[in-house]
């Protein structure tokens, strides 16, 4: 299996693990100023999405990415 290939599949895991942040199930909704765009919104809602309890994710990211890894060798 190629880098580039375990590249995609813990960026892939990386993003699963953490869409629940970045779509803010179990947190309090930012409260925005009035002024806020939708974009700016948005942008916020991601990347605080995707930096939230990153360590436990790079985590959850890199197992399953080894997991996948060692399947694939011995298959």
């Amino acid at each position: 299996m190629s880098y580039k290939r375990l590249l995609i599949i813990f960026l892939t895991i990386y993003l699963l693990v953490s869409l629940p942040d970045i779509l803010g199930v179990g947190f309090v909704v930012i409260d925005w100023v009035p002024e806020a765009s939708f974009f700016q919104k948005i942008t916020g809602s991601v990347i605080n999405g995707i930096t939230e309890n990153y360590i436990y994710k790079l985590a959850i990211a890199f197992a399953v990415t080894l997991f996948v890894f060692v399947i694939r060798r011995f298959r």
